[in-house]
């Protein structure tokens, strides 16, 4: 199975079990995700549409275009600790600091496969794709608590 085929298994497999009603799960703050709601016009949804449209290619285009010809000699690993490092401050910041753990392990990790899909396919299409469908799933998962 290709590569993005796992990621978007993943992905179709929490919209499911989202779908199917089980256990609800509050992984992210309710808090923040009510902020969220309220602030940006179409509530989650228009964030979602901003996620994909503005986020994603942005930081696809300077993490995985930009750094990667700057700093070619790092490995994806580095890469991936430094997209790591700047979303475990972003969510410190932003969601509190007990959330820059996971993050950083989190963010790190996909930072190392977007790298090296970046240099395997030499383009960002994998990268984009799959780092869309990666937020969808967590704006998804942050829906599913808002019930």
């Amino acid at each position: 199975m290709p590569h993005w085929a796992w990621v978007l298994s993943g992905f179709l497999a929490l919209a499911a079990a989202l779908q199917l009603g089980l256990p609800q799960m509050d992984l992210l703050p309710v808090a923040h995700l009510e902020r969220i709601r309220h602030q940006w016009p179409g509530g989650l949804a228009g964030h979602a549409v901003y996620v994909v449209l503005v986020n994603v290619p942005l930081e696809e285009g300077f993490w995985r275009a930009a750094l990667e010809r700057r700093y070619q000699a790092w490995s994806p690993l580095r890469h991936g600790a430094a997209f790591g490092l700047h979303h475990a401050v972003a969510a410190g910041l932003v969601l509190g600091w007990i959330w820059a753990l996971p993050a950083f392990l989190a963010t790190a990790l996909a930072g190392t496969f977007w790298t090296g899909s970046v240099r395997r396919d030499g383009g960002l299409g994998t990268a984009l794709v799959t780092h869309a469908l990666a937020d969808l799933g967590l704006l998804a998962l942050a829906a599913s608590q808002l019930r």
